[in-house]
C-alpha cells in the first residue's frame, strides 16, 4: 500500500515541449522518450522526439559521449536507460541552445528527406541559451494484443521511478513534469493507457503538477478520457498499487501499431 498525497494539478495543452522558464517556487522536468540506449541515436537522420530534443539541446549528445567514455573504467556509468529493469536518467541544468520547428514536415523520417535549405529556415537560435531539466525513460515497445500485467507494471514502474526522482531533485520546490505521448509513437503504444499511467505515477511519486503536451485533438480525448479513468481508480487515503494494476488490465487495453517515427 502506498499512501497518497494530495492530488497534483493535471493540465492538458495541445502543443509541443516549449520548455518555458521555471515559474518560482517550481522545477520544471521535460521528458525525453528515450531508448534503452540514452541519447543513443542523436547523430542519425530520424528526427523523433529524442533526436529533436538533443538537437534543441547539444550538451545531451556530449552527456553520451562522456558516460561511454567513462565506462571503460566504471562500467556502472554506461550511458542506459534500461537494463534488467528501468535505470532512469535524469540531467539537470541542460542548455537549450536553439529551437527547431518540426510542425512543417521535419518530424521523423522526414527529416532525411528535407533539403538542407528547409532544415535551416526551421531553425531559431537562442541567444542567451535558456536552461532545461530532463528526465530520460524508455517505454515499452512493440507489443502485441492486450496490455499485459507485465507491460501495465513496466510502465507505472518507470514513469513512477523517474518521477520519483525529479521530485527528489527538485528539494523543497514543486516539482512539474512536462509530458506527452510517451511510447505512442513508434513503439506503438496505446494512448490512454500510457496517458493514465503517468498520471497515476505522479500522483504516487507526490509531483505537485503534470502538463501534458498533447501535440493533437485526438490525443487531447485519450488525455481526457485518461483522467477520468485515474479518479475512478484512485480514491481514498492510500492505494494497493498490485490492485490498481490489475484494475487498468481489466480495461483490456489494446497494443497499437507503431507509426514508423
Amino acid at each position: 500500500m502506498l499512501e497518497l498525497s494530495g492530488r497534483p494539478r493535471f493540465d492538458v495543452q495541445e502543443d509541443v515541449f516549449s520548455y518555458p522558464d521555471d515559474e518560482q517556487g517550481s522545477v520544471g522536468w521535460h521528458l525525453n522518450f528515450a531508448d534503452s540506449e540514452l541519447f543513443g541515436y542523436y547523430g542519425g537522420q530520424l528526427l523523433a522526439q529524442d533526436e529533436h530534443q538533443v538537437l534543441e539541446h547539444p550538451i545531451l549528445g556530449s552527456v553520451r559521449e562522456a558516460m561511454l567514455d567513462l565506462r571503460r573504467s566504471q562500467p556502472d556509468l554506461a550511458p542506459h536507460t534500461r537494463e534488467i529493469g528501468p535505470t532512469p536518467v535524469t540531467v539537470r541544468g541542460a542548455p537549450r541552445s536553439l529551437a527547431f520547428d518540426t510542425q512543417n514536415g521535419l518530424y521523423g523520417n522526414a527529416f532525411a528527406r528535407a533539403p538542407f535549405e528547409r532544415v535551416l529556415e526551421a531553425v531559431k537560435y537562442l541567444r542567451p541559451p535558456t536552461i532545461s531539466n530532463i528526465l530520460a525513460i524508455e517505454a515499452p515497445s512493440y507489443g502485441h494484443g492486450e496490455y499485459s500485467l507485465v507491460d501495465i507494471e513496466d510502465v507505472l514502474e518507470t514513469a513512477f521511478t523517474g518521477f520519483s526522482a525529479c521530485k527528489l531533485e527538485s528539494g523543497a520546490s514543486q516539482t512539474v513534469i512536462h509530458t506527452g505521448n510517451w511510447g505512442c509513437g513508434a513503439y506503438g503504444g496505446n494512448p490512454t493507457l500510457m496517458a493514465v499511467l503517468q498520471l497515476a505515477a505522479a500522483w504516487l511519486a507526490g509531483i505537485e503538477r503534470l502538463i501534458y503536451h498533447s501535440v493533437s485533438a485526438p490525443f487531447t480525448q485519450c488525455f481526457n478520457d485518461a483522467l477520468v479513468l485515474m479518479d475512478q481508480l484512485l480514491k481514498g487515503p492510500d492505494v494497493d498499487t498490485r490492485g490498481l494494476m490489475g484494475a487498468v488490465q481489466a480495461r483490456k487495453f489494446m497494443w497499437g501499431t507503431g507509426d514508423g517515427n
